[in-house]
């Protein structure tokens, strides 16, 4: 998963996180449900990420950054 996807993701979450606390019409113990939900997803992506480089590549290829020209 490269970075850009990894942000990506993660800031639509946190958007869906925080819409979900103040606008959805719902009864509290759903709302609790829903941020449990959405943090979870989080805490899942967050420790898939930890497997890649921020070019896509696999943690365990050593990562060098492209020289600048």
């Amino acid at each position: 998963m490269k970075l850009w996807q990894h942000l990506t993701m993660q800031f639509g979450l946190l958007v869906l996180q925080g819409l979900s606390a103040d606008l959805l019409n719902a009864p509290t113990k759903w709302k609790a449900l829903v941020t449990l939900v959405l943090g979870a997803g989080q805490m899942t992506l967050a420790a898939y990420g930890q497997y890649f480089n921020p070019d896509g590549t696999s943690a365990r290829v050593a990562y060098t950054p492209n020289a600048p020209k």
